[in-house]
Formats: structure tokens, C-alpha cells, sequence
């Protein structure tokens, strides 16, 4: 298994007594992305797993503490990112999946022209500076004779 991307954050606050959790993750392999999220108070809980297998999303949601409270889906990349938008908790993850449909922030590295290439001498290698002369013409500085 090859991991592309991950992101893990994790928050826990007490304010006035309140116990407040807040975690996010995402994982991007070649099996697939997932994505999780749970918040926990005192008075709320909710929890959000995200698992692509082969361009299917399986979404299941669990809202407050107890049996019952889960709900489970399977949706397409659109649908789920419908699904996500809708939810202000899953900004992140729609942050990470719009990046990957437009292919990442990937590098792009430009090519030279041939003529440069012979100039500098071929192909650079690592570590190594070539200087590049420049021939400047002097005009007047060619002696003279006089007769």
C-alpha cells in the first residue's frame, strides 16, 4: 500500500467544565481515500467516516450517543462532494478532494530549448554551476598604426 497524502489534526479543549474533541483525517492511497471526522462534547457527538473503494464512496454517519443514530451511504465522487459541501464540519476534506480532481498542486518543470542545451554543454548535473561566457566587442580597442 502507497500513501499519497495524509492529514490528521486533533483538538481537545475544556472551557468552564465542557470537555470539547474535534479530530480530522484523511488518507490518500492506491486502494483509495479516506476520510474521518468526530467531534464529541458533553451534549454532542457526531462522527463521519469516508472509505473510496474503487470510485465508490461509503459514508456513514453516527449523530448523538446511543444505538440507531447511524446512517449509511454509498455515493459517487459528485454525490459525496454534494453530500460534503452541505456540511460545514466536512470543509476540509472537500478543500482536499476538489486539489485532487484538479491532479494536486504538482510541479511543472520547463524544458529548455535545444540551442540552450548546447550552450550550457548538455545536461546539468546536481550541485555543479556552469558559467557561460559572453563575448563583448570593444570597439577602439584595436591598435592602430600610423604611417
Amino acid at each position: 500500500m502507497t500513501i499519497t497524502y495524509s492529514y490528521e489534526t486533533s483538538t481537545m479543549t475544556n472551557l468552564n467544565g465542557k470537555k470539547n474533541k474535534e479530530t480530522k483525517s484523511i488518507v490518500d492511497g492506491d486502494k483509495g481515500v479516506t476520510i474521518y471526522f468526530l467531534r464529541k462534547t458533553d451534549s454532542d457527538f457526531k462522527k463521519v467516516k469516508v472509505i473510496e473503494k474503487e470510485g465508490v464512496f461509503n459514508v456513514m454517519v453516527k449523530k448523538g450517543e446511543g444505538e440507531g443514530n447511524e446512517q449509511t451511504q454509498e455515493l459517487d465522487e459528485k454525490e459525496f462532494l454534494k453530500m460534503a459541501k452541505g456540511d460545514d464540519d466536512l470543509d476540509f476534506a472537500v478543500t482536499y478532494m476538489k486539489k485532487r480532481l484538479r491532479g494536486g498542486a504538482k510541479r511543472s518543470v520547463k524544458k529548455g530549448s535545444k540551442k540552450m542545451s548546447k550552450k550550457m554543454g548538455g545536461s546539468k548535473k546536481a550541485g555543479s554551476k556552469k558559467v557561460v561566457k559572453t563575448r563583448a566587442r570593444k570597439a577602439g580597442s584595436k591598435k592602430v598604426s600610423k604611417k
